[in-house]
């Protein structure tokens, strides 16, 4: 075994949540996870962002024990920040569908 002298960089694409949800959170799974296969990320749920939102808690149990990963919370934390933002968005706007379709249904009628 080799002992490296110089860190190794990690390089992870970027997704946007809004346009790739699904590899935007499998790419967080894959980078803030520990696993030794790559089944059992999602295990137990039926998609990418169920199971990282399922990690919440762990994560942020983990990162309130160790300072020196100040900057992975941060990014953790806009990540959640983001998922709930999104989920209230998505929310409004599906109310807003059914509230502009009873006000159809009533004019048609």
């Amino acid at each position: 075994m080799v002992i490296r002298n110089v860190p190794a960089v990690v390089h992870v694409p970027y997704f946007v949540a809004v346009s790739d949800p699904e590899n935007y959170y499998y790419s967080l799974l894959l980078q803030y996870v520990l696993y030794r296969n790559e089944s059992e990320l999602i295990v137990d749920y039926d998609t990418a962002k169920e199971s990282f939102l399922a990690r919440e808690s762990y994560f942020r149990a983990t990162n309130a024990r160790l300072e020196i990963f100040k900057e992975r919370d941060r990014q953790l934390e806009n990540a959640f920040n983001q998922v709930h933002a999104f989920e209230v968005l998505n929310q409004e706007a599906q109310q807003e569908n059914f509230e502009e379709e009873l006000e159809m249904a009533e004019q048609s009628t």
